[in-house]
């Protein structure tokens, strides 16, 4: 197989690098309702002596949020590990 070819299954490698990439961005970015800036908001408030701009609840809620995220980057990339080792030998029968 020369370069250009790519095996099939080499798509579901790139989908999988791909979700796990968006995950990890809305982990971090400024504009999504689960990215960093909402915890640092809230602890900047309190720490200033401002009341909170969140309640418990919405930030409990922004944490469960988060952990599932972060649970599904971890499953994702097992996944990627499987199928990366398992194209090694091509077939996966090394």
């Amino acid at each position: 197989m020369n370069k250009q070819q790519r095996n099939p299954e080499d798509f579901g490698v790139i989908t999988i690098s791909q979700q796990i990439a968006d995950l990890k961005q809305s982990l971090s970015s400024h504009q999504s309702p689960i990215g960093d800036w909402k915890g640092i908001k809230q602890d900047e408030y309190i720490k200033a002596g401002l009341p909170a701009p969140y309640t418990s609840a919405q930030m409990q809620e922004y944490y469960q949020k988060r952990i599932a995220a972060r649970n599904q980057i971890n499953q994702l990339e097992k996944q990627l590990e499987e199928e990366r080792a398992g194209n090694v030998g091509g077939n996966g029968n090394t």
